[in-house]
């Protein structure tokens, strides 16, 4: 809104995602500090059944990634609220934030990715998952050990 007002849609959004927000950093932080002997994964359900492990295993190394994006889209939209609320070079400066904030969204929505498909980069990788492959590699070296039938 250019008038000054609150949008109010974006308020209410930016509530409710703060006790998401909130408890995924918990979990994040757990899981950072979890040992690589004491690992627990889950186990796949039968929706992804045809992908056996590798979707198993790779949400919960994608978790930190997921949180990191949903904190900074939250931001970002304190961001906007607040370039909506504001005037002038203060406007201006939290306009500039939502973009970069948005750019920031995106490029961990990318790393996420990288996560779950190859478990790289490392960095973004919990240190208890960092020697478990891919879920593409896992998928591919399954597809190879099958049988051939016909």
């Amino acid at each position: 809104m250019s008038d000054g007002g609150v949008d109010v849609g974006a308020l209410v959004v930016t509530v409710l995602l703060t006790p998401l927000v909130v408890f995924g950093l918990v979990l994040t932080i757990k899981m950072w500090r979890e040992r690589p002997d004491r690992r627990t994964t889950t186990k796949p359900g039968r929706r992804w059944a045809r992908f056996g492990n590798a979707l198993g295993t790779a949400d919960i190394r994608s978790l930190p990634g997921c949180v990191a994006a949903l904190a900074l889209l939250q931001l970002g939209l304190v961001a906007s609220l607040l370039e909506d609320a504001l005037s002038g070079s203060a406007s201006r400066a939290a306009g500039r934030l939502t973009v970069w904030l948005g750019a920031g969204f995106v490029a961990m929505l990318a790393i996420t990715a990288g996560v779950v498909l190859f478990n790289r980069p490392r960095i973004a990788v919990p240190p208890a998952a960092r020697d478990e492959p891919g879920a593409l590699p896992l998928w591919w070296r399954s597809r190879r050990k099958r049988p051939r039938s016909g």
